[in-house]
C-alpha cells in the first residue's frame, strides 16, 4: 500500500461524472482516486506530490469494452488478411487485403516463408463483405495449398473458410446434409463453413491458432497493451472455456503488478451442461481479484449479418439468402438462461437478428416469471436489428443492451440493402440505428467493439454514433440528427450508461470520481471507485461534438419518488391544481388513486384525464415507454413533465430516460420521505436497499408528515439523511404544500407582458426567489464553475445564459446539485436570465454571481425592447 497522495494537474480532466463533469486536478493515492475537481478541492486532502506530466492535455477516464475477446492478443500468430487496415499489439501497421486476390497472395507469400510441410496455415479477418458477390472458395485456397490445411476466419468470426485437404482431415464431404455446409449452384462444396459445430470440426482436425495461445502469458500480455494503446483499462473476454491451464494463465498474469488490465471473463456456457457450468463460476467466484472478475455466462443464439448466418424475422434476407443459424435453439435456450439466473449468475446473450433477439428476451422473461429476480442486468450483445417493440420489452424486463457500434463504422456502408434494405432502413440498423441513435433507447446501454473482429478503440465507436461527424468508414451517414451528443457518447463508453454499469461494475471503475461524500470534502459524490490512470490522456476533442438535436429545446421531465405512503400523490394533486399555467402532463402509476378535483376535469378519455387549466393525468400502463410517447405527441405541446414513480421503483433510473431520449431534458429528481417511517424503512432487511436506492438518486429531498411526526421521529429523520446523503438538500413539506417552482422549475422572465415573472419574492414564508441578468456572454467552465460553487440555499436554477462561443445560448438548469449547461434555442418572447429559487440565502448566493457580469436588471437594450 502507498499512503502517498498524487495530484495530477490537466488541461482538462471530464471526469465522466455528471455531478462534476469538468475538472483541471485529480489526487491518487493508492492506486484510487482520492478527490476530482480544482487545485484546493484536491488539496483538502493533505499533503501530496505535484505530477505536471499532463498538464498540456486533456484527461478522460480508460475506456470501458464491455464486448471483447482476449484472443486479440493471440491471432496475430496467424496471418492478418482484414480488408482496413490494423496496428498489431506491437505497434506494427499491416495493410488491408483490397480484394480476394489479395488475400490469397498474402497467404502464398505466408506459405512460403513456413518451415514445417505439415503445420497448418491460418488467416484471419477476411472481410469479404467488400468485395460484392465473389466468394473465396476451395479454388482459390487450394492456389495456396494441397499439402497442408488452409483455414481463414472471416472478420465476423462465425464463418470461415477452408482449402480441399481441411476439408478432408475434418471429414466433411460432399454426401453429408449439414447446416451450414455451402454450396454453389452446382451443388459443389464451396469450403465455406458457417456456424460452431462445422468450425468445431475443423478446429478438432487441425487445431487453433488462438486457443492454446490462452494458456500462455504473452497472448494476455498482448491483449493489455492493445487495450492500453487504445486507452482501454476495464475489458472483458466474454466467452472463455476457462478449463484450468487457462485459468491458472489468467490468475497468474493479471496477479503481476505491472499488468494494466482488470479483465471480467465470461464462461462460455456451450462447453457443459448447465449443471456443470452453474457448479463452474461458483468455483470460480472465491479466486477473483481486483484485475480479474467472474460472474458472467456467455451463449451465442444466432450467427452474424455480414455472414448472412443470423436469425431475421420475416421475410428475411432482402439479398434472397437463406434464413441464418440457430446456434441454441429457442426452447434450449429458455432452460439454459433460467438454470443461471436462478443461481444469481449474470447471463451474456449474442443476438444478431431480430428473431434471435425475440428468443432471448423470451427466455429472459421466462426465467423472471418462474424466478422472479431484483436488478439481475442479463445483456444482449449486439442486437443490431431489434426493433422499438423489443427495446421496450427489454426495458421493461430490464434487459440491458451491448451494442455493436463498430459494425456499423466498419460494414455499415457496403452492407447497405444486401441484409435488411427498406425494411429497417440502414444496415444493421434497427438496434445500431434507433438505440445508438437515441430514438428508442428506453433502457441503460453500452458500446462495444468486439475485438478481435474489430479494433480495440472506444473513439472508433464514437464515431460510428456520428459524434464526430460520420457513421461509416467510408464516410456514409445514417440519419444525420440522431448523432448523440459527445458527453453522452463517452459515458456510453465508460461507468454511468454503459459497460460497467451492465457489468455491476459502476462503482469500481469508469469515471473520475472522488472517495465518497459531498461537497464539505471537496470531490464529487458518490464513488469508491477504482480508475487506472494514466491511459486516457488525449489531445483536446474534435470541434461541433455536440450533434444538431442537442441544441433544439427539449421537454423537461421531473421524477418524483419515495417510499409508499410517503405522500407522492398528495404532491401530485397539488401540482395539477397550482399550475400555475404551465401545462404539466404527469404519468402516475395507479391511476384511480389521484383523487382530482371534479371541478378541474374537463375531459375523461380512458387512461387520461385533461384538466381545465391545460394539464393532464395520464396512466403509465404497461408500456412506460409508450406513455412517454404518447405525452410528447399532446397537442398543444406540454410545457413539463412528471412521472410519479412506483413506490418500489428507482427513480433514479427513470430519470435516466430524459438523459438518453433527444426529445427530454432531464428535470430533477425529488424523492419524497416520511418522517414517521424512514428509519425503520432503512433498515429493514428486505425494502431497506430499495429505500436506501431512492434517496441516494434524490436531487432534492422533501420531507412530509412533519406536523404530526414526534421530535424524536424528526430528529432520527434528519440524522438517517445526514448520513445517507450529505449533500442533497432537503426542504419540509406539509400535506403536499410545495411551490410548484421547486418541482418543475420557475417560470422564466418574458418580452411578453403577460408572462411577467417576479424579480424577486418569497414563498409562504420558506421560500425565496430571485432574477438575475448577464450582461456579457459566459464560456461554459466558467459558467459551470460559479453555479457549482453556490451553496446548499439554491434548491432551483433555470434560464439561459449567452454562451461565449456557440450563437445558441446555454440552457441552465439546476436542482439541488444536478446541473446540466447544453446549448439550446430560446422562445422568440424569452430573454436572457436566471430566476433561482431557495432559502432566504438565495439572495446572497445571487451577488457571488455579480463577478460574472450577472445583474438585478436586464440590460439596458432588453428593457427598451419590452416597453
Amino acid at each position: 500500500m502507498n499512503d502517498e497522495t498524487v495530484i495530477y494537474r490537466a488541461r482538462k480532466i471530464i471526469t465522466m461524472d455528471r455531478s462534476n463533469p469538468v475538472a483541471t486536478h485529480v489526487a491518487v493515492r493508492d492506486g484510487r482516486v482520492l478527490a476530482v475537481g480544482g487545485e484546493a478541492q484536491t488539496q483538502a486532502w493533505g499533503p501530496a506530490r505535484q505530477d505536471d506530466r499532463f498538464r498540456d492535455l486533456v484527461l478522460l477516464p480508460g475506456f470501458v469494452e464491455g464486448h471483447s475477446h482476449a484472443m486479440t492478443g493471440g491471432v496475430w500468430v496467424a496471418t492478418f488478411l482484414g480488408y482496413h487496415g490494423r496496428t498489431d499489439p506491437h505497434g506494427k501497421y499491416w495493410p488491408g487485403c483490397d480484394g480476394v486476390d489479395a488475400v490469397i497472395e498474402r497467404l502464398i507469400e505466408a506459405e512460403r516463408s513456413m518451415d514445417d510441410p505439415a503445420s497448418p496455415l491460418f488467416g484471419w479477418g477476411f472481410d469479404p463483405i467488400y468485395f460484392g458477390l465473389r466468394r473465396m472458395g476451395l479454388a482459390e485456397l487450394d492456389r495456396v495449398s494441397t499439402t497442408r490445411p488452409v483455414v481463414v476466419r472471416h472478420s465476423n468470426g462465425h464463418v470461415m473458410s477452408v482449402n480441399s485437404f481441411a476439408l478432408q482431415l475434418a471429414g466433411l464431404s460432399r454426401s453429408m446434409n449439414l447446416q451450414g455446409l455451402m454450396r454453389d449452384e452446382k451443388d459443389e462444396l464451396t469450403g465455406e463453413l458457417k456456424g460452431i459445430p462445422l468450425q468445431y470440426a475443423v478446429n478438432k482436425a487441425v487445431g487453433s491458432f488462438f486457443e492454446p495461445e490462452m494458456e500462455t502469458p504473452e497472448p494476455l500480455r498482448l491483449y493489455a497493451r492493445e487495450a492500453s494503446r487504445n486507452g482501454v483499462t476495464t475489458i472483458t473476454d466474454l466467452g472463455n472455456s476457462l478449463t484450468e491451464p487457462t485459468l491458472r494463465n489468467f490468475l497468474s498474469v493479471t496477479k503481476q503488478d505491472d499488468f494494466g488490465l482488470r479483465i471480467v471473463a465470461a464462461l462460455w456456457g456451450h462447453t457443459q451442461s448447465a449443471e456443470e457450468g452453474v457448479a463452474r463460476l461458483a468455483a470460480l467466484m472465491p479466486q477473483a481479484h481486483a484485475k480479474l472478475r467472474f460472474g458472467i455466462v456467455k451463449f451465442v443464439a444466432d450467427g452474424s449479418i455480414q455472414g448472412f448466418s443470423a436469425r431475421l424475422k420475416w421475410p428475411g434476407y432482402i439479398s434472397g439468402a437463406p434464413n441464418g443459424l440457430w446456434y441454441v435453439a429457442p426452447d434450449q435456450l429458455g432452460s439454459l438462461v433460467h438454470a443461471y439466473h436462478a443461481a444469481g449468475f449474470q447471463v451474456h446473450i449474442h443476438t444478431n437478428g431480430d428473431e434471435a433477439s425475440e428468443a432471448a428476451i423470451d427466455a429472459v422473461e421466462a426465467a423472471l416469471r418462474q424466478t422472479p429476480r431484483f436488478d439481475h442486468r442479463h445483456i444482449l450483445q449486439h442486437c443490431q436489428m431489434a426493433d422499438s417493440a423489443q427495446f421496450r420489452r427489454m426495458a421493461a424486463l430490464g434487459i440491458g443492451a451491448n451494442l455493436f457500434a463498430n459494425h456499423i463504422y466498419y460494414w455499415g456502408g457496403p452492407a447497405r440493402g444486401l441484409h435488411d434494405g427498406p425494411r429497417q432502413g440502414a444496415p444493421h440498423g434497427r438496434g445500431g440505428d434507433r438505440a445508438c441513435q437515441r430514438r428508442q433507447p428506453r433502457h441503460p446501454f453500452g458500446f462495444a467493439g468486439d475485438a478481435a473482429f474489430s479494433s480495440v478503440h472506444g473513439l472508433v465507436r464514437g464515431q460510428s454514433l456520428d459524434v464526430i461527424g460520420k457513421d461509416s468508414r467510408r464516410g456514409g451517414a445514417y440519419r444525420r440528427r440522431r448523432g448523440l451528443a459527445a458527453d453522452h457518447a463517452g459515458r456510453c463508453l465508460h461507468a454511468e450508461d454503459g459497460s460497467s454499469d451492465r457489468q455491476h461494475r459502476g462503482r469500481q471503475m469508469g469515471g473520475f470520481r472522488g472517495a465518497g461524500g459531498g461537497s464539505d470534502r471537496g470531490c464529487a459524490r458518490g464513488s469508491q471507485g477504482y480508475p487506472r490512470l494514466g491511459h486516457g490522456a488525449r489531445r483536446p476533442p474534435h470541434a461541433g461534438m455536440i450533434a444538431p438535436e442537442d441544441r433544439v429545446a427539449r421537454l423537461p421531465l421531473t421524477v418524483i419518488g419515495g417510499f409508499l405512503g410517503a405522500g407522492k400523490t398528495t404532491l401530485v394533486n397539488h401540482l395539477l391544481a397550482h399550475a400555475q399555467g404551465e401545462r404539466i402532463v404527469v404519468l402516475v402509476n395507479d391511476f384511480g388513486a389521484v383523487n382530482i378535483d371534479a371541478s378541474l376535469i374537463a375531459a375523461r378519455d380512458g387512461s387520461q384525464i385533461a384538466l381545465t387549466n391545460g394539464c393532464a393525468c395520464c396512466a403509465i400502463g404497461d408500456d412506460f415507454g409508450r406513455a412517454i410517447a404518447t405525452a410528447l405527441r399532446r397537442d398543444p405541446r406540454p410545457d413539463h413533465l412528471v412521472v410519479e414513480a412506483s413506490g418500489v421503483s428507482d427513480p433514479g433510473a427513470l430519470a435516466e430516460i430524459a438523459i438518453l431520449d433527444p426529445e427530454l431534458s432531464p428535470g430533477g429528481v425529488i424523492v419524497l420521505v416520511d418522517h414517521m417511517t424512514l428509519p425503520q424503512l432503512a433498515n429493514d432487511a428486505r425494502i431497506g436497499d430499495a429505500v436506501r436506492r431512492q434517496i441516494a438518486a434524490a436531487d432534492l429531498l422533501v420531507l412530509t408528515k412533519g406536523d404530526v411526526a414526534s421530535e424524536a421521529e424528526r430528529a432520527a429523520t434528519i440524522a438517517h439523511l445526514r448520513e445517507l446523503a450529505p449533500a442533497t438538500a432537503c426542504v419540509e413539506a406539509d400535506w403536499g404544500r410545495l411551490p410548484v417552482e421547486l418541482v418543475i422549475g420557475p417560470k422564466l422572465p418574458s418580452r411578453d407582458p403577460l408572462r411577467k415573472v417576479a424579480a424577486g419574492g418569497v414563498h409562504a414564508g420558506l421560500f425565496a426567489t430571485t432574477t438575475i441578468y448577464p450582461s456579457r456572454p459566459i464560456d461554459e467552465t466558467t459558467l459551470r464553475a460559479a453555479l457549482e460553487a453556490l451553496p446548499g440555499d439554491v434548491l432551483r436554477i433555470k434560464g439561459f445564459v449567452p454562451s461565449h462561443e456557440e450563437a445558441s445560448p446555454w440552457l441552465v438548469q439546476r436542482v439541488g446539485r444536478r446541473l446540466e449547461i447544453s446549448l439550446c434555442d430560446m422562445e422568440r418572447d424569452q430573454v436572457m436570465a436566471l430566476v433561482m429559487i431557495g432559502t432566504e440565502g438565495v439572495f446572497a448566493a445571487a451577488r457571488q454571481l455579480e463577478e460574472l457580469g450577472f445583474r438585478k436588471q436586464p440590460p439596458r437594450r432588453w428593457r427598451a425592447e419590452e416597453a
